[in-house]
C-alpha cells in the first residue's frame, strides 16, 4: 500500500492539517455543459477551453481552476 493511500484511510483527526488555503483545480460532473458554463461565466469566471463535452474556467485573481465535464 503506498503512503499516500494510508493517509487516505485516516480520519481527519489523526492528519494533524490545520486548513486547506487553496485547491488549484476542481473537475464536476455537469448534466448541462451549456447551462453550468453560463453560470460560473456570470461570476466572472474566465473561459480558457471550451469542447463538446467539456469545458475549462479559471478564476481571473489567481487561476484557480474548474473542469465542467458533460
Amino acid at each position: 500500500m503506498s503512503s499516500q493511500s494510508i493517509v487516505m484511510l485516516k480520519k481527519p483527526s489523526e492528519l494533524n492539517i490545520e486548513s486547506v488555503h487553496r485547491l488549484g483545480h476542481v473537475a464536476i460532473r455537469v448534466d448541462d455543459v451549456e447551462r453550468a458554463k453560463s453560470f460560473y461565466l456570470s461570476l466572472g469566471m474566465k473561459l480558457v477551453w471550451d469542447d463538446l463535452d467539456w469545458c475549462y474556467l479559471e478564476t481571473v485573481d489567481n487561476k484557480d481552476g474548474l473542469a465542467l465535464l458533460g
